[in-house]
């Protein structure tokens, strides 16, 4: 019999594998593949929601549409505007990956204009409610797990021993 999660199970499962997790071990499976799994386990536990709170969201601005509008509203300065935003992400490109604060530390006015746009940008923007985070505090034990052959089957005498532990 299928079951079809709960939203509580659902988000018990979603809490146990971050984001970086999922993209390394999703960057370790070949594109295109699929492998058959059948697991089952057991979980024993509380699943606790942090308190939810407010932020400015930077992350979800649209960027693209953004940078339009701005073009759009930049006037007779558009063309100049466009050339110094396409050389200053430029920059931001090359010097992601060399470490937090990498561009301050190379380009010093970086860091003065952080702070301005932190007070005169960030701070002015409408925050969005943001939901408290969710951990899963317990232990999970797995009560049994299929071997698949290369066809992507269980054969009927490791299905027979499912639940037999």
């Amino acid at each position: 019999m299928v079951k079809n999660l709960s939203s509580t199970e659902n988000l018990l499962l979603a809490s146990l594998v971050s984001a970086d997790s999922k993209k390394k071990l999703a960057s370790e499976m070949p594109d295109g593949s699929s492998v058959p799994v059948r697991v089952v386990l057991e979980f024993f536990g509380t699943l606790e929601k942090g308190v939810s709170y407010e932020r400015t969201p930077t992350v979800s601005v649209p960027l693209i549409e953004t940078l339009a509008l701005f073009l759009a509203r930049a006037g007779a300065t558009r063309e100049a505007s466009e050339a110094l935003l396409v050389e200053c992400m430029t920059d931001a490109i090359l010097e992601t990956g060399k470490g937090q604060d990498a561009l301050s530390e190379t380009v010093p006015a970086v860091a003065a204009m952080l702070e301005r746009v932190r007070a005169n940008v960030l701070d002015k923007l409408p925050k969005v409610s943001v939901s408290g985070a969710v951990k899963f505090k317990g232990s999970v034990t797995e009560l049994s797990a299929v071997t698949v052959n290369p066809e992507g089957l269980a054969t009927v005498a490791e299905l027979a021993t499912i639940g037999q532990d």
